[in-house]
């Protein structure tokens, strides 16, 4: 086999596992990023209005994106031809993700984190998974969560607001961008 057609090999490989990834990839980054966006403000709404337990809406919308993602990737399951070893490569990374931060979702309400941290690993996620699907919005929503996750720490007080602005460069515009490649591509 010549060095092109390896190349060739490579390229297609790619094609398919980003195809077979788009719609995947967008519909969870649009689920966990409409959960992000709008966990921390109704927190904060409910904290305002009295509300004793507000903090459980993290625990409640978290809960339901884990059993609507389940619902979702069964169902897909069902559909799905048999994977390529880059649709394997990329379900390791965000099964890597998604085990971190469940620990590190227990370790916060634990005392022992205090939560940018998950932008830390939200930024391997969709940075890896955008070189290897050579998709720049996925590229750009990782840098922004590492860049993000140190001005947390300089300004504490805006937290909300700088985690929106993540979740909203980090999930939902690469989200919308994945889905906007899949109505073009068809």
């Amino acid at each position: 086999m010549s060095p092109e057609q390896s190349f060739q090999i490579i390229n297609d490989m790619i094609g398919r596992a980003r195809k077979n990834y788009n719609s995947t990839i967008s519909f969870y980054l649009l689920l966990w990023g409409m959960i992000l966006v709008i966990s921390p403000w109704l927190d904060h709404g409910l904290k305002l209005m009295g509300v004793e337990y507000h903090f459980l809406v993290w625990i409640l919308l978290a809960a339901a994106g884990v059993i609507i993602g389940v619902i979702h990737g069964i169902q897909l399951g069902k559909n799905k031809q048999a994977p390529s070893i880059l649709d394997k490569v990329v379900l390791a990374i965000w099964i890597s993700c998604s085990v971190s931060f469940f620990l590190m979702f227990i370790l916060q309400f634990a005392g022992y984190l205090k939560g940018p941290e998950f932008f830390l690993i939200s930024g391997i996620g969709c940075f890896a998974s955008g070189w290897i699907l050579k998709f720049k919005p996925l590229q750009i929503g990782g840098l922004s969560f590492w860049i993000i996750t140190p001005i947390f720490y300089l300004f504490p007080e805006y937290w909300k607001e700088l985690m929106t602005l993540g979740i909203l460069i980090g999930y939902v515009y690469p989200g919308i961008a994945l889905r906007k490649h899949v109505k073009n591509a068809k």
